[in-house]
């Protein structure tokens, strides 16, 4: 007889991944807009500290939102506010 052995692995490819992706995505940028509308003045670093995420992923969530006409920042850098429309 051989020395060795032999290893089987069922896999079963769904897309599953991607639904989780985008339910974990559009839930962050709701809790974005609630973070938004209660304290208007939130900076993406807030954001990305309450959330536990980089400001980085935040920066991308808000411009999706910005993209999608759900929020606006008003006004300059440092001193604006989000309008949530």
């Amino acid at each position: 007889m051989g020395e060795g052995f032999q290893v089987t692995v069922f896999a079963s490819f769904m897309h599953k991944g991607s639904d989780v992706t985008e339910n974990v995505t559009e839930n962050r940028r709701r809790q974005i807009v609630n973070l938004m509308l209660k304290h208007p003045s939130i900076t993406t670093a807030q954001i990305a500290e309450m959330l536990n995420v980089t400001k980085r992923t935040i920066i991308r969530d808000v411009e999706k939102l910005k993209d999608n006409d759900q929020v606006q920042y008003i006004g300059p850098a440092k001193g604006g506010y989000w309008k949530v429309k």
